[in-house]
């Protein structure tokens, strides 16, 4: 049974793989770091299903137990780094961006490689006595705290992030990012009282099941060209809003239009179109993430943005930021042309409905277009 688990929980990891890596969702580093991960777990479910008919079926060479029991030690916790990474990538920050941290950050899983390389000569982590039997060393359980350390670390954060975040949509990604933890966290727990059951080798193949569906359902609401909402998400996220609107709380609906982009495509084609969109998508998250708005592709060469402000707040200085850090995408000399966006804003009022609020912001865009284009 232990072998059969390993090796069913190592098939499932390996379908998912292959599915997420074949289907053309999210191209980027953040999908190869999060198959990555899922890649080590799986060989840590296949050298633990070789493990145990090893050591008790066809009696292994200790030699070979050592070097299968220090890979499984390994893939755990090169997963779990994996995850840590994965997390701070679905959260737009770059580990390696800050070398001091990342060398901090990397010393367990260092240590942990050091410490299973030298294990067959020191027996901390395990060894086998006189009448060949297994032994767990001193210092057994160091594996997992190196280990599981990461997913810890990358659960607090998360978990900070979902009390601390604004808004519905922000929170719900660092809770489901949160519940990648729960597994392995009770299983740990119940592998410590139950030592001679796979518990653990079912953990990880849970936690990225748990990731693989949220992830399918986020992606019904996420734009595939920017990575940012939809107009589905938008309207689900301003629905939300308008039923927890505080007071002393104005909500604002700001609609955004990329100037002369037909001009863009027609001169520099359509995949430096492609790249003004994902550009202009990345300066709309960073504004939100400061403003704790809610960002997102409306369709075509439309944008829009949610905004709570305090009561009396003046919303044209929200404005003011969208077209400063727009501005910056220009002067960043990426392109050469300019890049910008004409906007228009309505307020919510008690009596609206969604379509009203959504017709007075995209009246005055165009209003604020043709200002544009009379000057």
């Amino acid at each position: 049974m232990f072998c059969e688990i390993n090796l069913l929980c190592a098939a499932i990891l390996a379908i998912m793989a292959v599915k997420i890596m074949h289907s053309g969702l999210d191209p980027s580093l953040k999908k190869t770091v999060f198959v990555a991960a899922m890649l080590f777990a799986m060989a840590m479910n296949v050298f633990d299903a070789l493990w145990s008919p090893g050591l008790h079926l066809f009696r292994f060479p200790h030699s070979v137990l050592y070097i299968l029991n220090s890979l499984y030690f390994i893939c755990m916790g090169t997963a779990s780094f994996l995850w840590l990474c994965f997390s701070e990538i679905y959260r737009k920050v770059r580990l390696t961006k800050n070398k001091p941290l990342f060398a901090l950050v990397i010393l367990p899983l260092a240590a942990l490689y050091v410490l299973c390389i030298v294990c067959p000569f020191t027996g901390w982590f395990f060894y086998f006595n006189e009448a060949g039997e297994y032994v767990r060393g001193p210092v057994f359980y160091l594996q997992y705290v190196l280990s599981y350390g990461y997913v810890i670390a990358a659960s607090v954060i998360n978990l900070i992030g979902t009390i601390s975040k604004k808004t519905f949509a922000q929170k719900q990604d660092y809770a489901v990012m949160l519940s990648f933890a729960l597994p392995p966290i009770v299983c740990a727990i119940l592998q410590f009282f139950f030592q001679d059951l796979p518990i653990m080798s079912v953990s990880p193949t849970l936690s990225f099941l748990l990731i693989y569906t949220s992830s399918l359902q986020s992606q019904i609401c996420l734009d595939p060209l920017t990575g940012i909402n939809n107009r589905r998400k938008l309207l689900m996220e301003l629905s939300e809003r308008i039923k927890k609107l505080s007071d002393g709380k104005d909500l604002y609906f700001l609609f955004l239009d990329i100037d002369s982009f037909k001009s863009i495509n027609d001169a520099h084609g359509h995949f430096e179109g492609d790249r003004t969109l994902q550009l202009i998508g990345d300066a709309l998250s960073e504004v939100c993430a400061e403003t704790g708005g809610v960002c997102a592709r409306y369709g075509g060469d439309e944008f829009a943005i949610l905004q709570e402000l305090d009561a009396g707040e003046n919303v044209d200085e929200m404005c003011e930021k969208v077209h400063e850090r727009i501005e910056k995408i220009h002067l960043a000399g990426t392109y050469d042309y300019p890049v910008s966006v004409s906007i228009g804003h309505s307020k919510y009022h008690g009596n609206d409905d969604i379509q009203s609020l959504i017709a007075r912001a995209d009246k005055r865009m165009y209003r604020n277009k043709a200002e544009k284009a009379a000057k």
